[in-house]
Order: C-alpha cells, then structure tokens, then sequence
C-alpha cells in the first residue's frame, strides 16, 4: 500500500511539471522542434515569399509579408534513422537575390539552441540579408502604340550589376545584330547560379 501511495505522490507532482529538474530545460511536446527567423531584401522589396529550406531533410517553406518563416522538423521517428544528429545549414533564396545561409545544428532530431546561429530561444540570431544581384529597367517607345498602327517599338533595356564578383556576357544575333541575350556569371564559380536574361 505504502509504494501504491508513493507512485501516487509522484506521478500527481509531476503531472503539472515544466521544468526539467535536472537542468533548466523547459519541457514541451514540441521541444526544439521550431525555429524562426527574419528575412530582408537589401533594396527594401517586400520579403514575401523568399524560399527558405534545411540542407538534408525535405523541409522547406516560405517567408511572410514581413520576412518572418519558421521551420518544424518532423519527429525524430520521421527523420533519417530515427532523428538525425548533423550540423547544416538553412538557405534562403528568391530570384535576382544573392543566396544566403544560417548554420544550424541538429541532435538527436531536435534543434539545438543556443549553438550556431540559433539563440537559446530558437531564434535564428540576425536577420538575414539578401543582396540584390542585378537591377533591370526598362523603357518602349513610343508610349502609347496603336493596334492599327504598322511601325516599329523600341525596347530599351538598362542592367546594372549591383555586386563585385559578377561578370556580364552578351551574345549577338548575327542575322539582325541585336542583342540576343546576356548572362551574369560569378567570378568565384561556388558563389552564385549564372542568371540568364
């Protein structure tokens, strides 16, 4: 009767519990599962929709109106080999924007605040900053242009390159000698994607 009563005392004083008395880890059922972070655009562009994606599992979403995004693993029984312990990486990308990445590390199948670029409360630790790549601006004349009308429009087309480290290439359509198309390329091969235009 006396161990009844004890197995009473202890499963009744720790059902309320949310602490963990051995260290100062709070308990919850989705512990370390999530963390969130921050997105912006370096020329003021809404951060809506940025992709955002964990290197090695197939976790991706999508940045807010305000850059916000959270990422939740899986339970560890849905991870590679029962929840996976590895140090990666989260990407953040949208198009004409340079790539950037947080490290984050993973135990276990669960986060681990407090490490990388991860704060003890699952904060990614900066905001994140995505470099525009390539500015393009564009002008036709004449404004206005009939339907009816048999003359020509003028396009014109401006890039700019915004940053070191990327080179133009242009190539020429040798029947009307205009402009074909032109590609941007790294300098530094790892750095960037060539983006076509």
């Amino acid at each position: 009767m006396k161990k009844l009563k004890l197995l009473f005392i202890v499963l009744f004083g720790f059902s309320g519990c949310t602490e963990n008395p051995f260290s100062a880890d709070k308990i919850s059922p989705e512990k370390r599962m999530t963390v969130r972070g921050t997105v912006q655009l370096s020329d003021g562009s809404s951060p809506a929709g940025v992709f955002v994606f964990l290197e090695g599992l197939n976790l991706s979403t999508y940045s807010d109106s305000s850059g916000n995004f959270s990422l939740t693993l899986p339970i560890p029984q849905k991870q590679p080999g029962g929840g996976i312990s590895d140090r990666t990486l989260i990407y953040y990308y949208v198009a004409n924007y340079a790539y950037a990445t947080s490290a984050v590390a993973i135990a276990n199948g669960y986060f681990v605040f407090g490490q990388q670029d991860i704060n003890s409360d699952g904060q990614i630790l900066k905001t994140v900053r995505l470099n525009k790549l390539v500015d393009v601006q564009t002008a036709i004349k004449p404004d206005v242009f009939p339907h009816d009308s048999t003359g020509y429009l003028v396009l014109s087309v401006k890039f700019s390159v915004l940053v070191n480290g990327i080179s133009v290439s242009t190539f020429i359509d040798r029947s009307t000698g205009q402009l074909a198309c032109a590609v941007f390329n790294p300098v530094h091969k790892d750095s960037l994607d060539p983006i076509l235009v």
